[in-house]
């Protein structure tokens, strides 16, 4: 009888509670002191401070929330286990960027940009070309693995700052993932929202389509700092020569891309088109590099590199491969692992739902749902947890403004999507820094988009334009009005 007593208190003891927002808010607090004093104060690369932070997060859940271990366990599992298709591809960039490089696809286009490409107008030229090429993809990280390594290596030829450039491409770059209605986001904002795809990428152009422009004529001003009398043209041909003396240059090596355009056209999934584009790499490199398979395999595997008295050319070639990718995946797992503990604990949604007070008219509501999503894609390093949450949070106050909810779709994507190559430790983040080799913090004053949309966001909330009505096609899916 004791016993049954004392099994009936120690149940009763461990039912799970619910976070309070003061508890959350503290949890929140620690997390944030974690990461900057590792982070900023004692210059530690995210990986510990991130394991730090999803330990005091299952501490909190399995200590004050009474949450199973097991509980927090399997989220943790399942966070890093939903992203396996971005690791995946993560894979996959790393063994392309070998090829093209041993290939000699990305040198010569390098070449040819050090050759024809004035500097003056070079990073208007690089935020357009990726721009151009992300929307066609659908993908951010096809563009700044292929065409944004190539920029980098000219703007290192040319002497433009590398930060700048890699601003360029970045902002480029997102601007076709968070636009083009063959991208991962655009499908899963659209969707989530219950939208029509194509209408929300139409209203989205009213706030990311200002700041496409207003970025590119940016670097357009920017670039006129640089011009032909600020080059050193001795330090160009020695690069063009250095490049010279390494590959065999000739029209083949645009076979790469042009497989790489072919395979996206006839709408292969990423993960095909990719590696079958990284395989023609490895094909031109045996036959026009003279390179023999066990050397490519090798390269797929360690990255490829030459030796070379000058800096810049192994600075432009001794890049990719699978094992160079593994930085990238080892901190990407740790910031999913935080973003599971943080999620089963409820500590963000907590914050999230203290917003609701503000969400009485259209302005507040909108501006609600980017601060939400803001505050959840950064901090869970998730751009997809950061658009769902709000979304099931906030979407009824839209139905009942009637409001479009392709605005709803809209605020999350100019939030969680813009905002993720600024994480340091979210996915895009990492991908971005570790392949341009450019931290996260030299870039971010470059990359423009990351203001300038919820710039218009918010503006757009304010005035009242283009933030179209609800339809009544709308309203009756959501059971605001009946049929």
């Amino acid at each position: 009888m004791a016993n049954d007593i004392k099994r009936e208190r120690v149940e009763r003891e461990r039912v799970e509670r619910e976070g309070s927002f003061g508890s959350s808010l503290i949890m929140f607090l620690i997390s944030i002191a974690i990461l900057g004093y590792g982070i900023i104060f004692l210059g530690l690369d995210a990986h510990i401070p991130l394991c730090f932070v999803t330990m005091a997060a299952v501490i909190y859940g399995g200590g004050v929330l009474k949450i199973k271990l097991s509980d927090l366990e399997s989220s943790i599992y399942k966070s890093i286990a939903d992203s396996l298709g971005a690791l995946v591809i993560i894979c996959i960039i790393g063994m392309l960027i070998a090829t093209w490089m041993a290939a000699g696809t990305i040198p010569y286009i390098i070449v040819l940009g050090l050759k024809a490409l004035d500097p003056s107008w070079f990073l208007g030229f690089v935020v357009v070309m990726c721009g151009i090429l992300s929307s066609l993809t659908g993908s951010s990280w096809t563009t700044i693995g292929t065409i944004g390594v190539a920029f980098m290596g000219i703007s290192i030829g040319i002497g433009i700052p590398e930060p700048i450039t890699a601003g360029a491409i970045i902002c480029g770059s997102f601007f076709g993932d968070k636009q083009s209605p063959v991208s991962d986001y655009v499908i899963f904002a659209s969707g989530v929202c219950k939208v029509n795809i194509y209408k929300h990428a139409r209203v989205m152009l009213y706030t990311s389509g200002p700041a496409f422009i207003i970025s590119a004529i940016a670097f357009f001003i920017i670039g006129l700092g640089y011009n032909a009398s600020s080059i050193d043209e001795a330090a160009v041909m020695t690069t063009i020569n250095g490049l010279d003396g390494v590959f065999n240059f000739n029209a083949a090596l645009w076979i790469p891309l042009i497989v790489l355009v072919i395979t996206i056209v006839l709408k292969l999934p990423g993960f095909a088109s990719l590696f079958i584009s990284a395989l023609a790499g490895g094909v031109i490199a045996f036959f026009v590099q003279g390179a023999s398979i066990g050397d490519i395999l090798g390269n797929m595997m360690y990255g490829f590199s030459v030796e070379s008295d000058i800096f810049e050319v192994t600075k432009i070639c001794n890049r990719g491969g699978l094992q160079g990718m593994t930085y990238t995946m080892t901190l990407i797992m740790c910031a999913l692992a935080m973003g599971g503990a943080l999620d089963r604990t409820g500590v963000l949604v907590k914050i999230v739902e203290r917003l609701k007070g503000m969400i009485e008219k259209r302005a507040g509501l909108i501006i609600s749902t980017l601060i939400s999503s803001t505050i959840l894609g950064f901090f869970s390093g998730d751009p997809y947890v950061g658009g769902y949450v709000p979304v099931k949070a906030f979407e009824y106050r839209y139905n009942e403004l009637k409001i479009s909810r392709t605005v709803l779709s809209r605020t999350i994507s100019d939030a969680a999507c813009v905002q993720q190559p600024l994480v340091p430790w979210g996915i895009s983040g990492v991908y971005c820094s570790q392949t341009l080799g450019v931290s996260v913090g030299a870039y971010m004053p470059y990359y423009f988009m990351w203001f300038l949309t919820p710039f218009f966001t918010i503006l757009w909330a304010i005035t009242g334009k283009c933030c179209p009505a609800a339809t009544e096609e709308e309203l009756e899916e959501a059971g605001v009005l009946t049929a």
